[in-house]
């Protein structure tokens, strides 16, 4: 998350100083562009501020949990199991009835 928020950070600030220098040059039109891809860029960074946000709440959540989780089905053959661990990994096996 600190490498895509020092990235987007860093882009938005490089569009902000090409702006700037494009406003000092009387350059409307490059300025309305390096504006609109600088607040393009700080849109991204307030995403990806957002899904660290979510990702911390469900990091939180899913600490202690202890349960193994099975949810198996049986479909032309082959049978599916997905298990979801306490290390909160998640495995998929796949076995072939004969």
């Amino acid at each position: 998350m600190t490498a895509a928020w020092g990235t987007l950070s860093f882009l938005a600030i490089h569009q902000h100083l090409l702006a700037r220098d494009a406003l000092s040059q009387n350059n409307q039109t490059g300025y309305i562009e390096h504006r609109d891809r600088r607040n393009l860029w700080l849109w991204w960074t307030a995403a990806v501020w957002v899904f660290s946000i979510a990702d911390a709440y469900v990091s939180s959540n899913l600490y202690k949990f202890k349960q193994q989780e099975t949810l198996s089905f049986t479909a032309r053959k082959i049978n599916w199991c997905l298990e979801v661990g306490p290390e909160l990994s998640v495995s998929l096996n796949l076995r072939r009835f004969f």
